[in-house]
């Protein structure tokens, strides 16, 4: 699954990679995760979660069209890798093999790729230009 928003261009500017966590429970999943912004959360909406908390959040620059990784919690890694004719393609990891990968046309605002299916739970990937906006999540 992949979900698309528009992006403004791939140069020397920073990206946010957020490690996104679905769930029909109104409890965070895991301690320090936040609920994620309203933004986010309307694009997400159409799935079948009803709550989306922010597990992680890595910033990172993509520099003179070269592939970039980020390193997520666990095994999962996110490389950036632009293509050239306003392509990028991201590449999801879990170990050393590629889980997920998209090629698109660059846009302006996010791209979220699915991770997997937990049965109740997800997991996706959100790769973005605009920094994060959220409410901190209460106990």
């Amino acid at each position: 699954m992949l979900i698309c928003g528009g992006w403004k261009s791939w140069a020397e500017d920073k990206y946010y990679v957020q490690l996104i966590k679905a769930t029909n429970e109104p409890k965070a999943p895991s301690k320090g995760a936040k609920q994620i912004g309203n933004n986010l959360s309307e694009r997400l909406s159409p799935l079948r979660w009803k709550y989306y908390w922010e597990g992680q959040r890595r910033e990172t620059t993509v520099v003179d069209s070269k592939a970039q990784k980020v390193q997520l919690s666990g095994d999962r890694v996110v490389e950036l890798a632009p293509l050239g004719d306003g392509k990028v393609e991201v590449r999801l990891y879990r170990g050393k093999e590629i889980a997920r990968k998209s090629s698109h046309r660059v846009h302006d605002h996010m791209m979220a790729i699915f991770g997997g299916d937990e049965g109740e739970k997800a997991w996706f990937v959100v790769v973005r230009r605009e920094e994060p906006q959220y409410q901190i999540a209460k106990d």
